[in-house]
C-alpha cells in the first residue's frame, strides 16, 4: 500500500518539513488573504487528502474561508459548536482551532476513497492547527484594522460629499440672491448716474431705493 501510495502520490513531506515550510511561508506573507489558503495548502499536501479547508469563524458559524484545491466546491457554513471538538472518522478530520483558549475557527481534511487516516496525519492536522490559531488571530486583526480604514475612508468621504454639497448651495444662494441684488443695484446705479443733471429729484429717489 505504501509502495502504491508513493507511485501514485509522490513522496510526502514528513510533518516537520511541512510546519517548518508553513512557518517560512508565514514569515514572508503580510496579506491575510494569502496566509489562509497557504494553511489549506499545507494541510493537503502534507497529509496527501483529497481536500483541505481552513474554517473561519464568523459571529455563530464557521465558515470555509480557504480550500485545496482551489477548484473544489465550496462547504456550506456550519455551526460554532460543531468545531468545539475533534471530529475523526476514518478517512476526514475536523480539528478546532484555538486561541488562548478562544475557537476562532479549524482545519478539515478528506481523504481519497479507499485512504485512510494515519497516526502521523492526525498529528500534523493537530500540530498545523496550534500554529493556526496565532495565524488566525493576526489575520482577524488584519481584517479589523482593514475594516476600520474603510469605515475611515466612508466617512470622510461622507464629509467631502457634505462640504461639497454646502459649497454648492452656497453658491445658488450667492448666484439667485446676492448677485441679482447686486446687479439690480448696479444698474439703479447707472440709471441714477444718467438722470442726475436733468432729474435731480429723481436721482434722490433712485439712491434712497
Amino acid at each position: 500500500q505504501r509502495l502504491a501510495d508513493r507511485l501514485v502520490y509522490g513522496k510526502r513531506a514528513t510533518p516537520y518539513e511541512v510546519l517548518s515550510e508553513f512557518s517560512e511561508r508565514v514569515g514572508q506573507t503580510y496579506a491575510s488573504e494569502e496566509l489562509l489558503p497557504r494553511m489549506a495548502r499545507a494541510l493537503g499536501e502534507g497529509t496527501g487528502a483529497a481536500r483541505a479547508d481552513v474554517w473561519v469563524r464568523v459571529g455563530e458559524e464557521l465558515r470555509s474561508e480557504a480550500t485545496w484545491p482551489e477548484d473544489a466546491d465550496p462547504l456550506p457554513a456550519r455551526p460554532v459548536a460543531s468545531g468545539e471538538e475533534t471530529a475523526n472518522t476514518s478517512s476526514s478530520l475536523f480539528e478546532p482551532v484555538r486561541h488562548r483558549g478562544e475557537l476562532l475557527g479549524a482545519l478539515s481534511i478528506e481523504k481519497r476513497p479507499g485512504e485512510t487516516l494515519t497516526a502521523t496525519e492526525e498529528k500534523l492536522a493537530r500540530d498545523l492547527a496550534a500554529q493556526a490559531g496565532l495565524v488566525m488571530r493576526n489575520a482577524g486583526l488584519t481584517e479589523d484594522l482593514l475594516d476600520t480604514i474603510e469605515q475611515l475612508r466612508t466617512s470622510r468621504q461622507r464629509l467631502v460629499t457634505a462640504q461639497d454639497e454646502e459649497r454648492r448651495k452656497l453658491e445658488r444662494n450667492l448666484h439667485d440672491g446676492a448677485q441679482q441684488q447686486l446687479v439690480a443695484l448696479a444698474v439703479k446705479l447707472r440709471l441714477a448716474e444718467q438722470v442726475a443733471d436733468r432729474d435731480p429729484p429723481e436721482v434722490k429717489e433712485l439712491l434712497a431705493g
